[in-house]
């Protein structure tokens, strides 16, 4: 007959379970959350938050809810693929509800971002750079334009002629040479008439010389006007 009797096991039982060494922490990246105060029986969700933050997400890693119940991707919302709008599957139910947006990039595309926006400040700084030569330039333009404006006179007018209905036999080509023209002009019209007003007319003719030295006076002075107009 076989012995029955056997040694009973311990009561502690060691198991040992060799997982090999820990890993390397994962990247948390960069969260962003998106708070907004909807309108009942709202559905899309987009624009500005309550902060006044433009709300763009990536469709592959965020998160909704409402007052703080998780809802489920797919089943309760859709996100755009450009991730500006966040489409409700039913509308908001009361006017007093939170809906919050959360989304998430990894270390890389928070350094990309960065590199972008790095990218974006030099090219700001080199347009900078670029409108003050620029600006330098048009300084050196107008401090030349004064200069040459300080020792400009009537001789650097040109003018293009003067009254076809009146014979000028001088060659008047800047504004200049008509003002001279036309005080000559005049000087020898008053001549003639300080020299017909000393002398008393004695007859017609005299009277007819005045008429005529008065007309002339008005001729210049009309001849005056439409030069300078011209």
């Amino acid at each position: 007959m076989a012995d029955e009797t056997c040694t009973p096991c311990d009561d502690v039982i060691d198991i040992c379970i060799n997982t090999g060494p820990p890993g390397p922490r994962g990247s948390v990246g960069k969260i962003t959350q998106f708070i907004f105060y909807p309108a009942a029986g709202t559905t899309d969700i987009t624009g500005t938050d309550k902060s006044g933050t433009l709300m763009e997400v990536d469709p592959d890693g965020c998160l909704v809810s409402i007052n703080g119940v998780m809802l489920e991707p797919g089943a309760d919302y859709t996100i755009a693929p450009d991730g500006l709008t966040v489409t409700l599957t039913e509308g908001i139910a009361n006017a007093n509800d939170v809906l919050t947006v959360q989304t998430w990039k990894s270390d890389e595309q928070a350094a990309d971002d960065v590199l972008d926006l790095k990218l974006e400040v030099d090219k700001n700084t080199q347009d900078i750079a670029g409108l003050d030569v620029r600006v330098t330039q048009n300084e050196d333009d107008i401090e030349a334009l004064q200069n040459a404006a300080s020792s400009f006179t009537t001789r650097d007018v040109q003018v293009s002629g003067v009254n076809t209905t009146r014979n000028v036999e001088e060659d008047l080509k800047t504004q200049q040479d008509v003002n001279l023209h036309l005080d000559q002009s005049i000087a020898d019209v008053e001549e003639r008439i300080d020299t017909l007003e000393t002398k008393q007319p004695e007859n017609d003719q005299g009277l007819k010389d005045l008429a005529d030295a008065i007309e002339e006076m008005h001729k210049a002075f009309r001849t005056t006007q439409t030069l300078l107009a011209s």
